[in-house]
């Protein structure tokens, strides 16, 4: 089997790299580049081998996974981000950093097997949203079903999306209401989930807006220009956003 994928892992622990490195390449859908023990020069390796998936490991000297994962998102780089950790609760703390999903040691061989279905789906999910949302329109927007025919919105334009008795609501950063003759599953199908993640039954947003959210009231904080708005998350989507393995958050 050709590998799928190439990944980098970032590790100050000499014996949890090498395990990491090994139950990838035993997957055999894997190409595992060199590991790094530190995050000093991590930016400059990424930059030159571009893996299309790298491992971090949070607790680290000189520079923890948090930080250096504020400082990767900067580059622009679009590498999958995985953090590693013993500590689940880092997820909702490293939520701004769109990781794709957490690794909670200690893990097994049958852990990274799941891990990297579940990137390879990711990749799939990818190339299909991609090649759907240009075949849509040429011009990069949605096309959308309204009243009096087709609307045609970008991601970036909007906000949220309410479902309705029949249809839908869409709310533009503008402020503007669209009234859309589609379900609210279908929208979601269209969109994608590279920007927009659904909160509850019957709510997606754009998760660009998303700036805070909070654990306890199991709720996220939503902003855009003057626009700001608390939403519910059901316990169903909270525990798929909490644990990231769903949401594309990169």
């Amino acid at each position: 089997m050709r590998n799928v994928f190439s990944a980098l892992v970032i590790d100050d622990d000499p014996s949890a790299r090498n395990i990491l490195e090994k139950f990838l390449e035993a997957t055999g859908k894997v190409e595992v580049y060199v590991g790094l023990d530190s995050a000093v020069e991590a930016i400059e390796k990424i930059e030159l081998l571009e893996p299309e998936v790298v491992f971090l490991d949070i607790n680290m000297p000189y520079e923890n996974g948090l930080q250096f994962a504020a400082r990767l998102k900067k580059t622009k780089n679009e590498s999958l981000l995985i953090f590693c950790t013993a500590f689940k609760s880092y997820a909702l703390d490293a939520f701004e950093l769109r990781p794709f999903d957490f690794l909670v040691k200690p893990f097994g061989i049958t852990d990274i097997e799941l891990l990297v279905d579940r990137i390879i789906d990711e990749f799939k999910l990818q190339k299909n949203s991609s090649d759907q949302q240009e075949n849509a329109d040429t011009f990069g927007k949605f096309k959308l079903r309204v009243p009096n025919g087709f609307f045609f919105i970008k991601a970036s334009e909007i906000v949220f999306v309410k479902s309705l008795d029949a249809g839908c609501r869409l709310i533009t950063i503008d402020g503007e209401e669209i009234s859309i003759l589609q379900s609210l599953s279908n929208v979601h199908s269209y969109f994608g989930d590279q920007h927009f993640f659904r909160i509850n039954r019957g709510t997606i947003v754009n998760i660009d807006f998303i700036v805070n959210v909070e654990r306890k009231r199991r709720s996220c904080l939503m902003k855009v220009n003057d626009f700001e708005q608390e939403f519910r998350i059901s316990k169903k989507h909270f525990n798929i956003l909490e644990n990231l393995l769903v949401i594309k958050l990169g």
